[in-house]
């Protein structure tokens, strides 16, 4: 935990990381990812509940996205936001991406793919407001 730089764990701490399964590999990949940032003991614990995954988060940072803080990736791990979802959201030239816009990404199903026969349509440069609509006319 010292190596990942969230400082020395107190007594407490050390038992409520272990009673949550968090483990030093997990912390160190989390830091790792470059993805959350600002984690402490308590946020660490609460991505490990949410199933974050270090290599997902390196990933997503690796595509140029966040970082985020730990309630963001939270609600990204929540509503089912994937390495694909960012994927699309970099096809579509969405930069910077907040988490509403991986989410309504996400939630109506608009992957690389999508975007790329998008693309192929003539439409480019479009917001993502504008790309949900096009989803939402079906023409994505």
């Amino acid at each position: 935990m010292l190596a990942a730089g969230l400082g020395v764990p107190s007594v407490s701490q050390l038992v409520r990381l272990h009673d949550h399964g968090v483990e030093p590999d997990f912390v160190a990949s989390m830091v790792a990812s470059g993805l959350v940032s600002d984690l402490d003991f308590e946020d660490v614990i609460r991505l490990r509940e949410n199933d974050a995954r270090g290599d997902d988060m390196g990933r997503i940072r690796g595509l140029g996205f966040g970082p985020y803080s730990p309630d963001e990736v939270i609600k990204l791990r929540q509503n089912g936001v994937d390495v694909a979802t960012f994927a699309a959201l970099k096809e579509a030239g969405v930069d910077p991406a907040s988490v509403s816009d991986a989410i309504a990404f996400r939630q109506n199903d608009v992957t690389a793919e999508r975007i790329r026969d998008m693309k192929q349509q003539g439409f480019n440069n479009l917001t993502v407001g504008q790309i949900l609509k096009l989803r939402h006319g079906g023409v994505i």
